[in-house]
């Protein structure tokens, strides 16, 4: 049996690669490039974030609110001056496990850019959501616990489709970011 989290990862890669390629068109070297940047990541993951907790997400994974990095985008946006606006989301969006766990995986998976987009931000710059804490074997665990959560084909199939759903949100706002006046 294939791992669910390399299914996941391989079934969601055109949603990842297109987000990857919108969110190369913010300049973190430019202070107004950064500020929407942060705005797009903070209207998204605000939004998704409230929505998983609603959902549950603590009970499907344990350590969820240390995870939490919304938080520290709200922070990283009124040290900005930004009126951020989440994106309200439907229920539905992360309702029951597999939703939830393709909505962790896409939140989780993001940390790992963070680290090479911290290089390019000008010093000076509010920086707690791209300096945020990852405790070694955390994304290691998430893997095993989408491997638990996601061994039925049709459980990989709605976490397919929640994964993209999420790869969406981020996309929707960085669009909507990039072209901000």
């Amino acid at each position: 049996m294939r791992e669910a989290h390399r299914l996941l990862r391989d079934a969601t890669r055109d949603a990842h690669e297109r987000l990857d390629a919108l969110f190369m068109g913010f300049d973190l070297r430019d202070p107004d490039g950064y500020r929407r940047f942060i705005g797009a990541q903070a209207e998204a993951m605000l939004g998704i974030e409230d929505a998983l907790d609603a959902a549950g997400a603590g009970d499907v994974l344990p350590d969820w609110p240390e995870r939490r990095r919304g938080h520290l985008l709200a922070a990283d946006a009124r040290a900005l001056g930004i009126a951020i606006d989440p994106v309200p989301i439907d229920g539905a969006m992360v309702a029951g496990e597999a939703r939830i766990a393709a909505a962790l995986y896409v939140l989780e998976g993001s940390r790992h850019g963070a680290r090479h987009l911290r290089r390019l931000v000008p010093e000076g710059a509010p920086l707690d959501f791209l300096d945020a804490d990852q405790p070694a074997g955390n994304w290691s665990k998430l893997l095993a616990k989408l491997d638990t959560i996601l061994y039925q084909p049709a459980s990989q199939d709605v976490a397919i489709v929640a994964a993209r759903e999420i790869f969406g949100v981020f996309e929707y706002r960085g669009r909507a970011w990039l072209t901000k006046a």
